[in-house]
């Protein structure tokens, strides 16, 4: 049991090593990141790039690495060769720097440089505006919306979309929505958004005040803000992930049971289809619309392929 003790203690310890570089140790396996950028940073400052002797050291003891589970033999930190100068190429700089003139940095002329400038981030600029536009919408935005609930919810004839989705409606069941499926659709339609504006203050890796997710973000399961936190990021993402998830579920399965007939279930879904076409312009509306089309769509197909079981 000591034996397994020390194995289990020096797993541990490498991964501190990995976060803390600057301490000098002898750490096992878990090196890997320090010994992958190393290696990329030195064949871009050397002549002979992944040629240079100290990229082959970083190759094998990379293999070592991989294998110390299975070897036990960690890999010493002080064999890790160093860089050959202080400055380092640009695309190694982090993502909230943006200064061409530090010294602390060069332009790398390697693929992997000239790559790293290439790309442009048209997104970042996109969701600057777009959260200016949603901020701006819910410092305007009702809380009452019994107009709309009791109004008439008519089709709009400029979007194609909802065109398209009311003429394959109608194969089925009357355009009419049902007064009762409506008012359900306007209670599910709020508790949404309620829970989306939640979702989106929760998840953000701004420390603002008033910062939030867009809703593009969270549909598309993505965080577009720059961070010196790639990890923090990458974390939050997949909690965002989870928790959109089970909103949509939730959703799902409110919105219609095993127990409701085929026109009960596509009724309740075009309410909501309805609904969320007469809010448009709350936040939310857009991703629960297409949490009600994919209801609609799914319960179409179920019942096309049940009338091809018959024939």
């Amino acid at each position: 049991m000591d034996d397994v003790a020390e194995f289990v203690t020096d797993y541990i310890n490498s991964d501190v090593s990995v976060l803390c570089v600057s301490v000098p140790q002898t750490n096992p396996s878990q090196v890997l990141g320090l010994v992958a950028i190393n290696w990329l940073i030195i064949a871009d400052q050397s002549d002979e790039s992944v040629f240079d002797k100290d990229c082959m050291t970083l190759a094998q003891l990379h293999s070592d690495a991989v294998d110390y589970p299975k070897s036990s033999t960690p890999v010493p930190q002080g064999k890790i060769p160093r860089l050959k100068f202080k400055a380092k190429p640009d695309w190694n700089q982090p993502e909230t720097m943006n200064d061409s003139k530090s010294s602390n940095y060069y332009e790398s002329q390697r693929a992997i440089g000239r790559l790293f400038r290439a790309i442009e981030l048209p997104a970042l600029d996109i969701v600057r505006r777009v959260h200016k536009t949603q901020r701006k919408k819910l410092q305007e935005e009702e809380e009452d919306h019994l107009v709309a609930q009791f109004g008439r919810i008519s089709l709009r004839d400029d979007d194609q979309v909802d065109i398209a989705v009311y003429g394959r409606i109608t194969d089925f069941i009357g355009a009419d929505v049902d007064p009762d499926h409506r008012t359900s659709a306007f209670v599910l339609f709020d508790r949404y958004t309620a829970e989306l504006k939640l979702i989106c203050a929760s998840h953000t890796i701004s420390y603002r005040r008033d910062a939030m997710l867009t809703e593009e973000e969270v549909a598309v399961g993505t965080i577009v803000a720059r961070t010196s936190q790639p990890r923090h990021r990458r974390d939050m993402i997949s909690k965002l992930r989870d928790q959109t998830s089970l909103q949509v579920k939730g959703v799902r399965n409110e919105l219609v049971s095993e127990e409701d007939g085929f026109e009960t279930k596509l009724r309740k879904a075009w309410a909501l289809w309805r609904v969320t076409q007469e809010e448009r312009e709350v936040m939310g509306a857009r991703t629960l619309g297409l949490v009600a089309l994919g209801v609609i769509f799914d319960t179409i197909k179920e019942f096309e392929e049940e009338m091809k079981g018959y024939h």
